[in-house]
């Protein structure tokens, strides 16, 4: 149940946003935004960990979360191929929990760098989510920050 992102368990979910392939491609959107400014920080791994525990309903431990960073750098992970493989399944709350999940990590560690800004919104196009969306959801996750 992804309920802090506005998805509970009601209709309106597609199949694959209960699917194993979608926990895996919001934690590979996760891990690519903390490594969007070069920097790990305790805050962000803690958000991952929340998000991760609502979407897949399981725990995920640091040591978990450093594992997959490694994985990612070696692997020189693809997230554009993974997201445009997905985007056709997700329905309008699919793509917004993913791109409010990268929202969240990205802003965790107190800043909001100019390289996760372009991350979230490449993310944004490769679900084919438009920029007035994108923008709607940015802006909904402002207004409950404060």
């Amino acid at each position: 149940m992804i309920t802090a992102f506005g998805i509970g368990a009601s209709s309106g979910r597609s199949e694959a946003e209960g699917s194993v392939d979608f926990q895996q491609v919001t934690k590979d959107v996760m891990i690519s935004m903390m490594l969007a400014d070069d920097a790990i920080d305790d805050a962000e791994i803690q958000v991952i960990r929340d998000i991760y525990r609502q979407v897949a309903g399981g725990e995920l431990s640091e040591e978990e979360i450093l594992r997959e960073v490694e994985l990612a750098r070696l692997r020189k992970l693809d997230l554009d191929s993974t997201l445009q493989e997905i985007a056709p399944l997700l329905t309008d709350q699919g793509k917004e929990a993913v791109v409010k999940a990268a929202i969240l990590v990205a802003a965790a560690d107190g800043s909001f760098e100019e390289q996760e800004r372009a991350l979230i919104a490449n993310i944004a196009t490769r679900i084919n989510m438009s920029p007035d969306h994108l923008q709607a959801c940015m802006a909904e996750l402002a207004k409950s920050d404060t």
